[in-house]
């Protein structure tokens, strides 16, 4: 029976999961930890089955029996052990990356969003300030033709733009050919290095219709974004804001506490209401938890709220409509969210998957984060079920080519437009669009490539 002591660490939801009992110091980005012994990964393929008999939230669905030598790698055990029905989440890091994302805001990249749109082109989608991308002057809005003298198009149908993109190392070049919203070509060559992420990655005020309507991208839940909330919020108050326009559409999520933090700033006169809670499964049922709203300081109690959503709003993100949605309306604009009403604690393990304490992981540390499925999330009403994402309320397309906070960008016009009106957009109500990217082609970004989004 493993040690409750182990098990409560930071619950986090989303594609990741922030622990917080651990004392923070500067972590730097390491290189991935390489490859064990073939008997250490047959060790590390048991033991992640022996964890998962105790902690995994589909514990029932497990085979009676596992031998771990059959394995090549820890990525392949997991992936024979996870409950395909509804896990597509539970994943294995390298202990160092995690730290460095979770706890430092960094990971190695170049520094920008891609996302394809209905057509197969590739857009980036957003950019973080003082990346690689960032410093080569490259922003939303810009449509990449070639990476590496590649076609995008042959390079999605052979199904190697991964690989195109290269290691995630400090150092490795990508040369990116893209083409301007004005139809003017350029090329950049950028060199992965750490970045520093920028949770809030844009924020401003509006006027619309004698009403003041803050704006707010918020791209992850990590712990350096409390400060950069309070940070936005405070800015909104100044302002003397009546509405705000949540755009979640590329957050895929992160800690939860990080999330309570947000509701708290967004409905502060509802503290000590239920948040969410936490369902374990019945081994470890003493660890069932409920989060509540607390007061913050730069908070605004806001009658409704406004988000934007798409597929990639998950879990820490869909937290937060679920979770305010009984004291308030949360109305959603874009397409239905990810669909992640479940989340995970991270357990740190040794290269041999003995289960560490985070208190004693330090930068020397080498071994995994492994982060099993292993809660449910519920609402104060007891909403739960959102497996297929949370719909839209307004349907509106992702305008790649249209900056943040313009307000002719399809998502955010109509916000504006309810705003306005009452009402979402005639042309759009009169198409009857389902707001959904369901047929929209996804690049590859499995475990916390998924959480960090952006490369």
């Amino acid at each position: 029976m493993l040690n409750n002591k182990n098990l409560a660490l930071g619950a986090v939801l989303v594609w990741s999961l922030l622990t917080g009992c651990r004392e923070r110091e500067e972590v730097t980005p390491q290189p991935p930890v390489q490859p064990a012994a073939a008997n250490n990964v047959a060790k590390l393929n048991n033991k992640i089955y022996e964890i998962m008999k105790e902690v995994y939230l589909w514990d029932n669905q497990l085979p009676a029996t596992f031998d771990g030598s059959k394995y090549k790698s820890p990525d392949d055990a997991l992936d024979a052990l996870t409950y395909k029905a509804f896990d597509r989440w539970s994943y294995l890091e390298d202990i160092q990356t995690f730290m460095a994302y979770f706890e430092g805001g960094q990971y190695v990249g170049n520094g920008l969003g891609l996302k394809l749109d209905a057509k197969g082109d590739l857009w980036v989608s957003y950019v973080y300030p003082g990346s690689p991308a960032g410093k080569a002057g490259l922003a939303r809005g810009l449509k990449i033709s070639r990476i590496n003298g590649q076609d995008v198009s042959a390079l999605l149908s052979s199904n190697s733009i991964g690989k195109a993109l290269g290691e995630d190392k400090a150092g490795v070049q990508t040369r990116f050919s893209f083409i301007s919203a004005a139809g003017q070509a350029g090329e950049a060559t950028l060199t992965k290095e750490p970045v520093t992420i920028s949770s809030v990655l844009y924020r401003d005020v509006k006027e619309v219709a004698g009403k003041k309507v803050g704006y707010l991208v918020f791209t992850t839940f990590i712990d350096k974004s409390n400060a950069e909330l309070d940070e936005a919020f405070a800015f909104f108050k100044s302002k003397g804001v009546d509405e705000v326009v949540l755009d979640l559409r590329y957050n895929g999520g992160g800690s939860l506490s990080v999330a309570q933090h947000l509701a708290g700033l967004v409905a502060p006169g509802k503290a000590g209401q239920k948040f969410v809670e936490l369902t374990y499964n019945t081994r470890l049922k003493e660890l069932n938890q409920r989060f509540d709203i607390a007061a913050q300081a730069q908070g605004i109690n806001l009658n409704r709220l406004f988000v934007i959503t798409g597929r990639n709003t998950a879990s820490a993100s869909e937290a937060i409509i679920n979770g305010l949605r009984p004291y308030l309306p949360v109305i959603t604009v874009g397409s239905a969210s990810h669909g992640k009403p479940v989340g995970m604690n991270s357990l740190p393990l040794d290269m041999e998957g003995k289960l560490l304490e985070w208190k004693n992981v330090t930068s020397s540390t080498k071994g995994y984060a492994f982060l099993p499925i292993m809660f449910k999330v519920a609402n104060a009403s007891g909403q739960a079920e959102y497996f297929t994402g949370i719909p839209a309320d307004g349907a509106a397309p992702d305008e790649l080519s249209v900056p943040f906070g313009d307000v002719t960008e399809d998502s955010f016009e109509q916000a504006l437009n309810y705003i306005r009106t009452g009402s979402f957009s005639a042309p759009l109500a009169a198409a009857g669009r389902r707001a959904s990217e369901a047929g929209v082609p996804m690049l590859p970004m499995p475990g916390l490539r998924a959480e960090i989004g952006a490369f």
